[in-house]
């Protein structure tokens, strides 16, 4: 049965796909300008290389955008990335309505997609991805063998992947016939 023309069946993979695009724009966002972690114990976070529109210098357009930023994520404060987003408020308004619908729980929930999230920022060697989703699976209840089991997947196939293409295999498993 088609639901908005994707399979049913089809749909959990959609919301995967989407969680990995949406984690990996943002991640080469907000490497790609300097962005540092926001939430790592003790450290400062580093200066972008764009300067941040902070709270009490936004309008009123980019003023509710950040408030539900800030609810949907339960912070007390906008992250580093959004507030550089923020430089072009359409961009952040466009940009924050993609993440929050992709983050919205659905086939997955929400604390499987960070998770997803977290493996896809840590394949990209994301500082920022890792730190905000880090924080993100803890809020939503992962506890640390969580956290490793995630970090070990990710160390697994890397490695796994990096030894397949030195050597140029090819993929040799057919696809599962359903």
């Amino acid at each position: 049965m088609k639901q908005g023309g994707v399979a049913a069946e089809d749909e959990t993979w959609v919301e995967l796909a989407l969680t990995i695009f949406a984690t990996h724009s943002m991640n080469r966002f907000a490497d790609g300008l300097g962005i540092g972690p926001d939430f790592r114990a003790g450290g400062e976070p580093s200066t972008p290389y764009l300067t941040p529109v902070v709270e009490s210098q936004a309008d009123e357009a980019v003023g509710r955008v950040y408030r539900d930023i800030k609810a949907f994520y339960e912070l007390d404060r906008v992250p580093g990335v959004y507030q550089v987003m923020a430089r072009n408020p359409a961009y952040l308004a466009d940009m924050w309505t993609f993440n929050k619908l992709v983050f919205q729980p659905g086939r997955l929930s929400r604390r499987d997609k960070e998770l997803v999230a977290l493996a896809v920022s840590a394949a990209a060697h994301s500082p920022y991805g890792i730190d905000f989703h880090v924080r993100e699976v803890r809020r939503l209840g992962a506890d640390d063998r969580a956290i490793y089991e995630v970090m070990a997947i990710v160390h697994h196939f890397s490695g796994l992947t990096a030894f397949a293409e030195c050597l140029q295999l090819e993929p040799d498993m057919l696809p599962r016939q359903l």
